[in-house]
């Protein structure tokens, strides 16, 4: 038998096990056979193709599925004091495995005189193992033993999987949609357990057709699975099954049919709400026993127009289209207008005056509105919704005002996802990215699904900025949000993947030409096509508008920087940049390490710049007893 030893690791493909000075990690089965497989083949550098053939055996997937487990991988294997990782990744060609290897080998003497003297044995030896395979074969046809489950977080989480519709009309697949949004929020509030939503499973959904292969890929603990069974115009039925991963198994519970009446009367809307408690009280006390359901009366209305009206209005604006967007504000505009004390319909509106000015480029007065909004859902419902304290942050770091923004979020609780990317954002604001990072790892460590689950987060450019280029395409949400998709494309551009990046853009501008995040695609494949002319005319007339528009985030601004800085239009690129500073956006070490801006490094006028920028990042650094992350220059 045959294992290999890289420094403390040793891997075993005879037990399929990598352990670490003698103690077992675990690791999902697709991540031990990449590792073994680059172990194997380590005298080469191996392409993605070559590894989504032999390992996911041909089956149709994005890259990203590879960058994943490779980001995984490192996450165990590399030694966080070094910067030197035991994965070479050979930009837009694969990866290669470079780590000093031992190949033991454990068989026992196999000269020809000991095989003369065990033949006997030996043929003895053969037969009786045929006949034990024979066995161990009828036996396995007879029942087969379950696969092992893959339990790897350090927190509990429950995956709800994507309602499977079969074939409702339009307005019932949207009302079903918001019954399972519904125990969603439910389930996460209730539980105090990672909860991850349907839409960040559509991606894993369509590439795994059986609920191991899911389990195996999130490790999670239990699985929420529901079928849309029937339908009338009134009313609809899910059977839902729940799954607990426990003892090397997936232990199935039936719930059974649950039905819900569309709400066209009060008395319907009341009911639906009684049927959600019960549907919430049943998965509950399957999970932990003995809760008794919290109920969050403030979200509820008394008007069936006006819940009707919202769950339209949250379903438009699920693809980040502006065209949605714009159609849900009507929507929740009307609806608290019926019912001023609806909380939820509040906070509807506070995300469409958010996605107005970043999905659709729109006047940051909508941040005037969310803050006017934001003191509305206070006074209904106090300290219920995190969203609020989101929404006050952002409008503090993107209106220049980064100081007091990490005045508020430097104390974030250790143990917040949430809180913790507020205090990112102001960190790589203000150009501390390395101690962003630490906090990023801490986020990925209590929730891996928060940056790439949808609805969603912010992007974590965090990773980007620190030229990371595998970890940061791992971390974002699938394909088909024009927000990540943008920051997708610059990625493979500045690793030099431009044949990819063409491709997501392309598919991006065909979705959504006209939304900010679709110019900018659009610029952005101009420039790779050659055409720089029409690229800068269409940056002049996105810049143009962002002026009229008073756009005062300084990161924004940075991003038409890099695109006029990749078209050779070095003047306006400079200009970009002073405003983007000037903004409150100066994270120095990027600004001497982006590839996109290398041009712009030579000019005098860059070391001006820089000099600005370094000044008030040391002074950030005084003012909160922070490292610098850059000396004076």
């Amino acid at each position: 038998m045959v294992y290999y030893q890289f420094g403390r690791f040793k891997i075993d493909p005879q037990t399929v096990r990598l352990s670490q000075s003698g103690q077992p990690i675990e690791l999902e089965p697709l991540a031990f056979e990449t590792l073994l497989y680059l172990v194997e083949n380590r005298q080469r550098v191996v392409a993605k193709d070559e590894l989504l053939e032999n390992i996911w055996k041909g089956r149709v997937l994005t890259e990203h599925v590879i960058t994943r487990i490779i980001y995984l991988l490192r996450k165990v294997l590399d030694d966080s004091d070094s910067k030197e990782s035991c994965l070479r990744t050979v930009r837009g060609k694969g990866y290669q495995f470079i780590a000093d290897v031992q190949v033991v080998n454990t068989a026992e003497d196999r000269s020809p005189a000991s095989l003369a003297i065990q033949q006997p044995q030996f043929k003895k030896w053969i037969l009786g193992l045929v006949i034990i395979v024979l066995i161990a074969t009828t036996v396995w046809m007879l029942y087969k033993p379950p696969k092992e489950v893959v339990k790897r977080n350090n927190y509990q989480s429950i995956v709800v999987l994507p309602l499977k519709n079969s074939g409702a009309t339009d307005e019932l697949t949207v009302f079903s949609a918001s019954v399972v949004d519904y125990l969603t929020t439910q389930l996460s509030m209730n539980l105090k357990m990672k909860v991850i939503h349907p839409d960040s499973m559509l991606l894993l959904s369509n590439q795994f057709n059986d609920i191991w292969s899911i389990q195996q890929a999130t490790g999670a603990d239990y699985l929420l699975e529901g079928t849309l069974l029937k339908t009338s115009n009134d009313r609809i039925v899910i059977q839902l099954h729940l799954y607990e991963a426990e003892n090397s198994e997936l232990l199935p519970y039936d719930l059974g049919g649950f039905e819900f009446p569309y709400p066209r009367t009060t008395a319907d809307l009341n009911q639906l709400y009684h049927k959600q408690r019960i549907t919430i009280r049943d998965i509950i006390q399957l999970i932990k026993p003995g809760i008794n359901p919290l109920e969050n009366g403030q979200v509820q209305t008394e008007d069936p127009e006006a819940y009707r009206m919202i769950i339209r209005a949250h379903h438009l604006m699920r693809s980040d289209s502006c065209k949605g967007i714009y159609q849900a504000e009507m929507l929740q505009k009307q609806a608290t207008e019926r019912d001023p004390n609806y909380a939820y319909a509040w906070l509807q509106l506070l995300a469409n005056y958010f996605k107005r000015v970043w999905v659709c480029g729109e006047s940051t007065e909508n941040y005037q509105r969310a803050l006017a909004v934001a003191e509305k859902i206070e006074q209904l419902a106090p300290g219920q919704y995190e969203a609020v304290e989101i929404a006050r942050n952002a409008i503090l770091v993107e209106t220049n005002h980064v100081e007091e923004a990490f005045e508020w979020v430097k104390d974030a609780s250790w143990d917040n996802p949430a809180a913790l990317s507020r205090k990112i954002y102001a960190l790589r604001f203000a150009g501390f990215l390395k101690l962003a990072r630490v906090h990023v790892d801490r986020i990925l460590q209590l929730d891996p699904f928060f940056y790439n689950e949808k609805p969603i987060h912010q992007a974590p450019n965090t990773v980007l900025y620190m030229n990371d280029f595998d970890t940061h395409l791992s971390l974002l949400a699938p394909l088909g949000n024009a927000y990540h998709d943008y920051y997708r494309a610059l990625n493979l551009v500045l690793s030099g993947q431009t044949e990819l990046a063409i491709d997501v853009l392309s598919n991006t501008i065909k979705r959504t030409p006209d939304d900010l995040f679709g110019r900018f695609s659009k610029a952005l494949w101009l420039i790779l096509q050659g055409q720089q002319k029409e690229a800068i005319v269409m940056l002049d007339q996105i810049e143009t508008n962002r002026i009229a528009m008073n756009h005062t985030d300084g990161e924004m601004t940075y991003k038409v920087a890099q695109l006029y800085a990749l078209s050779g239009a070095s003047d306006q690129a400079l200009a970009l940049l002073a405003r983007a500073i000037d903004q409150g956006f100066f994270p120095v070490t990027y600004f001497l390490t982006d590839p996109a801006i290398a041009e712009l490094r030579s000019h005098s006028t860059f070391e001006i710049l820089l000099k600005k920028a370094t000044t008030r990042h040391l002074a950030f650094a005084k003012r909160f007893d922070l490292n610098p992350e850059i000396t004076k220059r």
